[in-house]
């Protein structure tokens, strides 16, 4: 059986957001890896709060947590 034109222009667009999301979570990585080496330029306060978001954000889009917005 072979795919509509539609399942695999969904089945494409699947794979780009997959990779997209790949990205993020990769370069998200890095950050909290600078902010916890202490080699990004940011202050104590902001070091915190950045470091909590990052957090938050690849708990979400790993699926450990749900979204309360």
């Amino acid at each position: 059986m072979e795919a509509s034109p539609s399942e695999l222009k969904n089945a494409v667009a699947v794979t780009a957001a997959k990779s997209v999301m790949a990205f993020r979570v990769l370069t998200m990585a890095v950050d909290l890896c600078r902010l916890t080496t202490r080699t990004m330029n940011v202050n104590a306060g902001h070091e915190r709060t950045s470091k909590a978001r990052i957090i938050h954000q690849i708990q979400l889009i790993r699926g450990i947590t749900t979204c309360r917005c």
